[in-house]
């Protein structure tokens, strides 16, 4: 993502999301065909925030020195791979904007699952054999998977809280590539999990981003989150980012786990909630039940004429066919006015897909004039 400002009054800012190839053998060739699209940003006079996803440490290293030479910031959130060289998030911004905060966290870290007990001897284990239960402890299992599901997946947050020093006014710019889980109703719920963590992270950590009372009245703040988030328009769980709400009904309704004491209804936590209350911002409310006046996030594309008509145009492993959906977005809060949207380039179906030589990453390059 890219965000870029005038230093005027009500200025403009300008958002983009960026995909990046995590292959080592080839990224510095995909980055120097990036930098066409780049530079032209560059050159303009706003201000602007790069939002970038799946960066490796060959990308990490070389973008950090591509932006330094500029006098531009960058920051880089790994996610450790068991099976996939690990790859991260990052920011860059330029010198001109002042960091005032900047947040690397894992959401899933709130998911703290007790490992089960286990008896200490062969004796023990064999005594401790239940075969009557047998069927019970099956649904427990299945009772607690997208929490288990949730858990393992360690994605990070990376968030900045930015000051424009020339009119004193700060705003709020983080990114996130959500789990890449899909279609199944275990992989959705586990999905839904990610959005709750990631929005109350946000809201715990840049409270002041929900908005402030004035009198009667509740004003929004700037915040702005971007990335890959992995769901299509229509997927509920991408409801449960945005707006706090999802049906008990839905199939990506994550079901309780007793044995754990989660409960997607009670999400999120009473302390983190009395957390927001003590410092003076508006409570919380359940999932189901969620408050109006709490953080509500749209998205620019879909404020700008609707959303692309797609983001991820590539082959997936032993699929007949291309997969060509929308999985990325540019979402902001009330007080962010989206001025106007790239729209990516019209590929016909039966193109060759991406990447190609014009197109360097699977995912096209999204943008966004916004006013803070």
């Amino acid at each position: 993502m890219c965000c870029r400002r005038r230093c005027a009054p009500h200025g403009d800012s300008h958002t983009a999301t960026i995909r990046t190839s995590w292959n080592p053998s080839d990224s510095w060739r995909h980055l120097e065909s990036w930098m066409p699209h780049w530079q032209k940003r560059l050159q303009q006079p706003f201000d602007a925030v790069f939002c970038l996803q799946e960066v490796d440490e060959l990308w990490a290293s070389k973008l950090h020195a591509h932006f330094q030479r500029r006098g531009w910031h960058f920051a880089y959130a790994m996610t450790p791979l068991t099976y996939f060289p690990p790859i991260g998030v990052a920011l860059a911004f330029p010198g001109d904007l002042e960091l005032e905060e900047l947040l690397m966290v894992r959401p899933a870290a709130q998911l703290k699952l007790a490992p089960p007990r286990t008896p200490s001897t062969r004796w023990e284990r064999f005594k401790a054999v239940d075969f009557s239960s047998f069927f019970q402890d099956l649904s427990r299992f299945r009772e607690g998977a997208a929490w288990t599901l949730a858990a393992r997946k360690q994605n990070r947050l990376l968030a900045a809280k930015l000051k424009v020093k020339s009119l004193g006014c700060s705003f709020v710019v983080a990114t996130y590539h959500m789990p890449c889980l899909f279609d199944e109703p275990l992989q959705r719920q586990a999905k839904a999990i990610h959005a709750a963590l990631v929005r109350d992270a946000l809201m715990l950590h840049f409270p002041e981003a929900m908005g402030e009372r004035l009198g009667a009245e509740w004003r929004e703040k700037s915040l702005v989150l971007a990335g890959d988030f992995n769901t299509k328009p229509e997927d509920s769980e991408l409801q449960v980012l945005t707006e706090g709400k999802l049906s008990e009904s839905d199939v990506a309704w994550p079901p309780a786990f007793s044995d754990q004491g989660l409960d997607f209804a009670e999400w999120p936590k009473a302390e983190a909630a009395l957390q927001l209350q003590a410092a003076g911002w508006k409570a919380w409310g359940k999932y189901g039940d969620r408050e109006a006046g709490s953080l509500q996030l749209r998205s620019a594309y879909a404020q700008r004429g609707g959303e692309p008509e797609y983001t991820n145009y590539a082959w997936i492993e032993e699929s007949p066919a291309p997969f060509r959906a929308t999985l990325d977005y540019i979402f902001t809060a009330a007080a962010v006015e989206v001025v106007d949207v790239h729209r990516p380039p019209l590929v016909p179906q039966g193109d060759p897909v991406f990447p190609t030589a014009e197109q360097p990453s699977d995912h096209v390059l999204l943008a966004a004039d916004l006013s803070l």
